[in-house]
């Protein structure tokens, strides 16, 4: 004898959310390929959702919503994440890397500037570390920080030009610091 089910009022309250949750679902799907939607009512008065013609269904037109333009990638001078290159082709902080931590003893940070082609001569390099400038750089683009304490870091690069207007920026990195006990005295 096959299992006998009875649907209890309760079970029908419950999923009547279903039934609204499929609508909705069914409502929010993209039109492929131009197949239409249709709206109609069945026999017992509940509101049908389909992409298949019903007797006394109506088309409905769901809205649409544009798709934007991709951004540029290989523009010059594109703004992606803060950066913008001017007359160069590559400018970015290769190290410290963006959300990573590091975990020195003594507050040293290793900084790595990726800028290609190299430093034009009349243009110079400013690295600026939590707003403040990084002194004595002249143009390297691998060096040192010294003296961080533990926390949090904004690392920003850009490049100026003679009369002090910026011509290439980096895009910002955040990256954390987390000062590890140096070697004891006596090991």
């Amino acid at each position: 004898m096959p299992p006998c089910f009875v649907m209890t009022k309760r079970a029908r309250v419950s999923a009547r959310p279903l039934y609204r949750l499929a609508a909705v679902l069914l409502l929010s799907l993209p039109v492929w390929a131009g197949a239409g939607t249709y709206k109609g009512v069945d026999a017992q008065g509940r509101v049908i959702y389909s992409d298949q013609p019903l007797p006394n269904a109506e088309p409905i037109v769901l809205p649409t919503r544009p798709i934007p333009p991709a951004a540029e990638e290989d523009t010059p001078n594109n703004a992606r994440d803060g950066a913008m290159l001017g007359p160069y082709q590559q400018f970015e902080v290769l190290a410290p890397t963006l959300g990573q931590t590091l975990e020195v003893a003594d507050g040293r940070v290793k900084v790595s500037l990726m800028l290609d082609p190299p430093l034009a001569p009349d243009h110079r390099l400013q690295v600026r570390v939590d707003g403040a400038p990084v002194a004595g750089l002249d143009g390297r683009t691998q060096f040192v920080l010294q003296g961080l304490s533990a926390g949090s870091h904004q690392l920003q690069a850009e490049i100026l030009d003679a009369t002090g207007a910026t011509v290439a920026q980096a895009a910002g990195v955040f990256f954390n610091l987390r000062l590890s006990p140096g070697p004891e005295a006596g090991d």
